[in-house]
């Protein structure tokens, strides 16, 4: 910055920051004369509110180089603590170790969570999180039941929830 552009940055500066030049130029003036003004000491409240509010000022201007860096740290605990929550679910539904609640089939990889009166597909678009969280944060509620993958699409088609594509009823007819 050359010295034009460093003068008329402190020109709108000072201008902007009034206060802060007469508090510093008071200060400045009162040391001359051996009188010393001892800074105003913050209260931890107002230390906290001025991390905080540093922490947010970085946080907007690095956004993207602090999303690049934590992705993968947070992919893994993330897909961690969805593999709990879904076991929490299970387990309290189907009891410990988890199965279906038709056929009895246990293997974990093709349990679902299923909504007993069906429209799982409304609500989980409406709910905007993961289901299974969703569903510890609601302290379980009792319109589910855990289904192997099978016996779900049987149900859903048994019930008539399958959807239907305007296509496959334009071939059909």
């Amino acid at each position: 910055m050359n010295k034009e552009k460093k003068a008329e940055y402190m020109k709108v500066w000072r201008k902007a920051n009034r206060a802060k030049c007469n508090i510093h130029n008071r200060r400045y003036r009162l040391k001359k004369f051996g009188i010393i003004i001892p800074k105003k000491k913050l209260t931890e409240q107002e230390k906290k509110e001025r991390k905080l509010l540093a922490r947010k000022k970085y946080y907007t201007k690095n956004k993207e180089k602090i999303r690049i860096r934590r992705r993968p740290y947070q992919k893994k605990y993330m897909k961690k603590y969805f593999k709990k929550a879904k076991m929490k679910v299970f387990h309290y539904y189907s009891g410990h170790p988890a199965k279906c609640a038709r056929c009895g089939f246990k293997d974990v990889r093709a349990l679902q969570l299923d909504h007993i009166a069906g429209g799982g597909v409304k609500h989980i678009k409406k709910i905007k999180m993961n289901h299974y969280a969703w569903v510890i944060k609601n302290k379980f509620p009792n319109n589910y039941q855990i289904l192997c993958a099978n016996c779900n699409w049987i149900k859903r088609f048994e019930n008539n929830e399958v959807r239907k594509d305007e296509n496959e009823t334009k071939i059909n007819s």
